[in-house]
């Protein structure tokens, strides 16, 4: 009778310590890498069952600014804290870098690039065209030539087929200097990226650390095994 006396009272103990519990229920974004209530590291989900009371809640996510504040937990309450984390002062100063030197590196050498690849198409293309010109040119030479009759049509052919191909002979030379010009700016530009190879990210650390670790207060105004973090 005693035994199932105790039970009973353990039973209804619990269930009064239960019903003076509030909840507490986080939603970070993006998810924190670690959060803490009054020091204790909360190690998993994103639910704490606590005591009455304000609480001291931090949390940490790489390359945001840290969340400090203070909630209150009222008994059989649930509060849900919804945060979005704001980029750290060194993550912000990061992503301008990185937009500036974006802009450099596409001056310095993804202009000449594109463009040493345009003028190099080009040329290829003006070089075959040029050699089908002149292919047709040395048949209509040699049809004026040798021809029977005819002679001022054939030569007239001859003449406006010459004219064209040395058009595009002509046109090589204006664009090998083109090519030579941004092959030139082309080679400054990996000049430059090699001096220059961009912003890094240092890797942001974690700010908590270990205080100790044993048996330590917890919610339930008792005692258990955990974590006692403190902040760098």
């Amino acid at each position: 009778m005693k035994k199932v006396l105790t039970i009973l009272l353990l039973n209804l103990s619990l269930m009064a310590l239960a019903q003076n519990e509030g909840t507490l229920r986080l939603y970070l974004t993006p998810a924190a890498e670690a959060v803490t209530i009054d020091g204790e590291l909360m190690e998993y989900g994103n639910t704490a069952k606590l005591k009455p009371g304000k609480y001291f809640v931090q949390a940490w996510c790489p390359n945001k600014t840290l969340l400090d504040t203070i909630i209150e937990i009222k008994a059989s309450e649930t509060v849900s804290f919804f945060y979005r984390f704001e980029n750290s002062p060194a993550y912000i100063a990061y992503l301008k870098e990185s937009q500036s030197y974006s802009k450099q590196k596409l001056l310095n050498l993804g202009l000449p690039a594109a463009t040493t690849v345009l003028i190099g198409g080009a040329l290829v293309y003006t070089y075959i065209k040029g050699k089908n010109l002149q292919e047709e040119a040395e048949k209509n030479y040699e049809l004026y030539r040798y021809a029977g009759y005819d002679m001022n049509v054939r030569k007239t052919i001859f003449e406006e087929s010459q004219k064209k191909y040395r058009g595009y002979y002509y046109a090589q030379f204006a664009e090998y200097a083109a090519l030579a010009v941004s092959s030139y700016f082309l080679y400054r530009g990996i000049k430059w990226l090699k001096k220059n190879p961009g912003p890094e990210l240092k890797k942001d650390k974690n700010p908590f650390t270990i205080d100790k670790v044993g048996f330590v207060p917890n919610q339930y105004g008792g005692y258990g095994l955990g974590l006692v973090i403190k902040l760098d």
